[in-house]
């Protein structure tokens, strides 16, 4: 602040191992009851329910304590459900696929979290980070990220335009990695 730079807090939201490990009844399971985890097991990168009133609540403490702190803005990262690891052993706490979309749940959370948080401290700037697709693409079902619902409740979006996000195919590449440049443009 004595140099005048902009303080941007950075909080990871549904990816949050600490939470998990503390609170396991907010965290995701595989079918034998363990924490599920994304990318390798030893990276212990384990997962919270994007339904959980509880989740919602304790990242509107953690953005509100960073607002206190004297934060210019709050970037919202991992606000989404997993893309990467053994998906189709996620045992989820709350989330029922049968009763509503990720879509749903995520516009909900946001809805929430930005409007608590502004009315908090109206010049609050918040930021989300979306894949890449999102932005090209407008949605991501899997995840249950949209466009739309983001720019409706967040001051910025930070689209993550990583090539290695993408699938093949996408943009007519066969490997997005191997061309950057197009998958930036394009995005």
């Amino acid at each position: 602040k004595k140099t005048n730079t902009y303080l941007i807090a950075r909080i990871s939201v549904m990816q949050d191992s600490r939470l998990a490990r503390r609170n396991p009844h907010l965290a995701l399971h595989r079918p034998d009851g363990s924490l599920w985890w994304s990318g390798r097991k030893e990276w212990g990168r384990y997962w919270v329910d994007p339904a959980s009133p509880e989740v919602l609540a304790y990242t509107i403490d953690v953005a509100r304590r960073a607002i206190d702190m004297g934060f210019d803005e709050i970037n919202f990262d991992y606000i989404r459900f997993p893309t990467d690891g053994d998906l189709r052993a996620i045992v989820y706490p709350l989330y029922n696929p049968q009763m509503v979309t990720k879509s749903a749940v995520m516009n909900y959370f946001f809805s929430e979290l930005t409007g608590t948080l502004k009315t908090y401290r109206p010049s609050i700037k918040l930021s989300v980070d979306l894949f890449g697709e999102v932005v090209a693409f407008g949605h991501e079902k899997e995840i249950g990220q949209e466009l739309s619902g983001a720019a409706t409740y967040f001051d910025v979006i930070a689209p993550m335009a990583y090539p290695s996000h993408y699938r093949c195919g996408e943009f007519g590449l066969k490997d997005p990695t191997a061309h950057p440049y197009i998958v930036y443009k394009k995005t």
